[in-house]
């Protein structure tokens, strides 16, 4: 398990919408398993369009000057510059958030579904 403390597959967060952003919680970005052990741990499946977190290049230090020591102060650390943020609607490949989406419901069904990450809000 290495630098991320716990099994991979824990941070391949399914919800009824499909993957969800382990930063921020948004559905439907990552188009399969974004943590995959026999790959050496981290794969790129998407960007988030809500937060623009890439699993798999964002928490790898080879990759990304501002990725942190393990995957999850990664992840710790981009959840709070969005917050600091605001909470921005980055873009993407989806121009605009749905007009009934909100952060706050975003991270309370991340917590509710994968409820190890409110430990690292």
């Amino acid at each position: 398990m290495g630098r991320f403390a716990l099994p991979f597959e824990a941070l391949n967060i399914r919800g009824e919408d499909g993957f969800l952003c382990p930063v921020c919680g948004w559905p439907g970005t990552f188009s399969g398993d974004s943590y995959d052990p026999r790959l050496g741990g981290l794969i790129g499946t998407g960007i988030c369009a809500c937060c623009h977190f890439e699993p798999g290049y964002d928490d790898d230090q080879g990759a990304c000057r501002e990725a942190k020591s393990t995957t999850m102060e990664s992840i710790r650390f981009y959840r709070r510059a969005w917050l600091d943020e605001g909470c921005p609607w980055r873009g993407g490949n989806v121009e605009a958030p749905p007009e009934d989406s909100a952060p706050e419901r975003q991270l309370s069904k991340l917590f509710q579904t994968a409820p190890f990450l409110t430990y690292w809000s």
